[in-house]
């Protein structure tokens, strides 16, 4: 296969990025954006100068299209899965997959082919760090690994533009704080240390009491790991994961991580000072950025190859919606 039309449900913020991705792919040589809304769907056509792209608000001719990218609002996810399953070879889903527990337990009643169909947006599980961390967790001179603690902030809730966002007023845990932003980070950590034993969610809101706005989430691994994921729309900007082994630190900050090795590092007079501090690795620009290109990128080749979705990535999928539900 050579090139290929793809279809896209949804057109904006996400969506266009989405979209952007897939035009400068030489992969794909035709995308049909969805809008339900006809006069909007009439304005983007006429303002629209990319051959490649043509928007509709007739949804048959999203049926039509083999292959499918689901990045409409979380709430919608599952009634897009329900209307495309049939009909498409692969659907890309933005995470997650499901934002209840009886749109969980569709996904989960649904045939083995029909999962293999469907590969959802975890995209940290295509940065750079993710592999960093594979790789580090199998280097015997880090020792064993004992604690992670992730801090994510910006202080979005204090500016007008985003005075009444959905972010600070769903009901669903999926689609606040805790889902939009941990929800990738519990995902990476399944998928490095498996199972969990404790996980407990705090939600409170910062910057004023009746919206949600910062969360904490503390996991227990079954493998005696710990891990902590602060959270916040109302803080600082703050970018940053340490990455605690019983001999060394990774720490990664927005455009660098760094090693600080090995834990026997002293001062003249015998006492335990910060290892040696060694650049690992570059992720201008944060590790977050080119992951989203790199996922989309795994999902065309995957098509190509015509190489179906891991049963093991769709199931850790359903088990990191399912943790947030039941313990918000």
């Amino acid at each position: 296969m050579s090139v290929m039309e793809i279809s896209v449900i949804g057109y904006r913020n996400h969506s266009k990025r989405i979209i952007n991705i897939l035009k400068k792919n030489k992969k794909v040589n035709r995308i049909i954006c969805y809008c339900y809304k006809k006069k909007i769907c009439n304005k983007l056509n006429l303002n629209n100068t990319s051959r490649k792209i043509i928007y509709s608000n007739n949804f048959n001719n999203i049926k039509k299209t083999k292959y499918a990218f689901i990045s409409s609002p979380s709430k919608t996810h599952i009634l897009y899965i329900k209307k495309l399953v049939k009909f498409c070879k692969f659907i890309y889903c933005e995470k997650p997959g499901a934002t209840s527990i009886s749109n969980l337990k569709f996904l989960e009643n649904l045939s083995q082919s029909d999962k293999k169909k469907i590969f959802f947006g975890f995209n940290l599980l295509h940065s750079n760090i993710f592999k960093l961390y594979k790789s580090f967790l199998k280097e015997k001179k880090n020792g064993k690994p004992i604690y992670i603690n992730v801090n994510i902030s910006y202080g979005i809730v204090f500016l007008n533009k985003f005075k009444n966002s959905w972010r600070f007023i769903n009901s669903s845990p999926l689609e606040r704080i805790t889902g939009h932003m941990g929800v990738h980070y519990i995902n990476m950590f399944v998928h490095l240390f498996g199972s969990i034993k404790k996980i407990k969610i705090l939600e409170k809101g910062v910057s004023n009491k009746r919206i949600i706005d910062t969360s904490n989430i503390n996991i227990l691994f079954k493998n005696n790991i710990y891990v902590n994921i602060f959270l916040s729309y109302a803080t600082p900007f703050s970018e940053n994961i340490s990455f605690y082994f019983s001999n060394s630190i990774l720490h990664s900050e927005k455009n660098y991580t760094y090693l600080f090795h090995p834990r026997d590092t002293f001062d003249k007079f015998g006492r335990f000072i910060q290892g040696k501090k060694k650049k690992v690795i570059l992720h201008k620009g944060g590790w977050v950025k080119n992951s989203l290109k790199n996922s989309i990128n795994f999902f065309i080749n995957s098509i190509i190859k015509n190489k179906t979705s891991n049963l093991t990535d769709f199931k850790k999928a359903l088990i990191t919606s399912k943790l947030i539900i039941d313990n918000t």
